[in-house]
């Protein structure tokens, strides 16, 4: 009988005491709810009377986009642009010719005394490098002026020199070049393939060179200059870089010059505060971003605070620093979607009396839901 009455008043205690760690817990869990929920009540409160943020007037907006870097826009009709249609190449001295005249030589040799054919001469073609008069040697001919010509000029010119004088039928003459006179050129700086490029006659130009070394990075250029063999550097030529990446002009290039093309950091935005991906983000000179498509790229708004508000900061031109304070959504006329930002602005998604009462009482909801699990049987 001690045996069972012991029995039942061990079990008893076991269950007492299980049922009193269960009912710690529950008390320790609601003292901090209520804690939590009087911290939460005073949030709201304060919020309350914090009011509203005071967001900007269309006046003051229309001031704020005034102020800051200005995009530069150019009037692509004053620019110096290369040709659409590339001019025929001139012969220049230096360059190796090669004269194909399919079956000439053996009409020639046939209409001339045997005392002035040309023995030993290639059948069917001939070549020769321009000298520095300017002329090649041909059969027959002899001494032909050809530099600052055309290769169809050319093969005009000598199909009128041989026939009918010496052919009794046009014959077919093709003149082209086998290699070109050239001259070297140095590019430095912010070009994707530095070093010295060697250019024809026709591509002595500073846009053909660019072109060379496979153009502007996309980083973009401050300016351009051009440094010509010999001459003092203060000489030196400038040309102006519109859009970071576009000359203003097409000097002529002369033997043995440098470019230099002076780099520039790209031009960049940042994002702080409730977004996903804080940080500085690129802003390429050829985009045009509003606020809500800055945040966006930083992952877009912290969807637990639900920020309403978002300041943007600029420096204007006296370098003092200036804001503005937007709406995030879509309905207003000084919402975030209707407002660019400029290389340089800091957008801001900052706390609010609102915003923290939002995370807090989600972190309260998480507590509670956990705390919960924990309790049950």
């Amino acid at each position: 009988m001690w045996d069972t009455g012991n029995q039942r008043y061990v079990q008893s205690g076991l269950s007492d005491g299980k049922n009193r760690t269960g009912v710690c817990m529950c008390r320790g869990f609601l003292s901090r709810f209520i804690i939590k929920s009087f911290s939460l009540g005073l949030c709201i409160v304060a919020g309350m009377l914090a009011g509203c943020q005071r967001i900007s007037t269309e006046q003051e907006l229309v001031e704020f986009q005034q102020a800051g870097p200005v995009r530069e826009e150019v009037n692509v009709s004053t620019l110096k642009l290369p040709e659409r249609e590339p001019k025929p190449y001139c012969l220049v001295v230096g360059d190796l010719i090669q004269i194909e005249m399919p079956a000439v030589m053996g009409a020639v040799e046939a209409f001339l005394p045997e005392e002035q054919r040309q023995t030993g001469e290639a059948k069917g073609s001939h070549s020769s490098r321009v000298d520095k008069n300017g002329w090649i040697n041909l059969p027959i001919l002899g001494t032909v002026a050809v530099a600052g010509s055309t290769l169809a000029t050319i093969e005009t010119f000598l199909t009128d020199q041989y026939c009918p004088k010496y052919l009794r039928h046009k014959p077919s003459i093709v003149v082209r070049v086998l290699d070109y006179k050239t001259s070297p050129v140095v590019i430095i700086g912010g070009v994707e393939k530095p070093g010295v490029h060697k250019l024809r006659s026709d591509e002595m130009s500073l846009l053909a060179a660019l072109g060379k070394a496979g153009g502007i990075l996309i980083s973009g250029a401050e300016n351009i200059q051009i440094f010509r063999k010999g001459a003092p550097e203060e000489n030196a030529i400038l040309v102006k870089v519109v859009h970071q990446t576009i000359p203003t002009d097409d000097p002529k290039l002369e033997p043995g010059d440098k470019i230099v093309v002076k780099t520039r950091e790209l031009p960049s935005f940042t994002v702080t505060g409730l977004v996903l991906k804080p940080g500085k983000y690129p802003y390429p000179p050829s985009e045009r971003y509003n606020v809500m498509q800055a945040i966006a790229h930083a992952g877009g708004l912290n969807s637990i605070a639900m920020p309403e508000y978002v300041k943007v900061y600029r420096l204007n031109a006296k370098g003092e620093m200036i804001s503005a304070i937007l709406k995030t959504g879509w309905e207003s006329v000084v919402s975030a979607s209707n407002v660019e930002i400029k290389p340089g602005d800091v957008v801001a998604i900052e706390q609010t009396a609102a915003t923290y009462t939002r995370i807090f009482l989600s972190q309260i909801l998480n507590v509670g839901v956990s705390a919960g699990a924990s309790v049950g049987p």
